[in-house]
């Protein structure tokens, strides 16, 4: 098992199932590991980027879910650039199985 150690406590976890980074962010059992990954990356930009935990954490959330959003469109941008030759429902449905969704 994998763990990360939290910047701010030092607390050790697993990454696997949860990021603790003093501000817990479940990361569910089924999605895709990229997804995880990003999760993980972002809620550890949040707590470098700003002190919101300790201050307001719906302002921690508000940029963690910001933070997110951005690491995901990047990765699908990034995907795309790859493969310049792939569109429509092909590059759609590499973008789905990148990130594990079926729907």
């Amino acid at each position: 098992m994998q763990l990360i150690q939290c910047h701010k406590c030092g607390k050790f976890d697993p990454t696997w199932d949860y990021a603790h980074l003093c501000g817990p962010i479940e990361v569910k059992p089924q999605m895709n590991l990229q997804i995880r990954e990003l999760a993980i990356e972002a809620a550890i930009t949040t707590n470098l980027d700003t002190d919101y935990f300790e201050k307001d954490m719906n302002k921690w959330v508000d940029y963690y879910s910001e933070k997110f959003a951005e690491l995901i469109v990047i990765e699908c941008a990034s995907i795309a650039a790859r493969n310049p030759d792939i569109r429509g429902w092909t590059l759609a449905k590499l973008l789905k199985d990148q990130f594990g969704v079926d729907k």
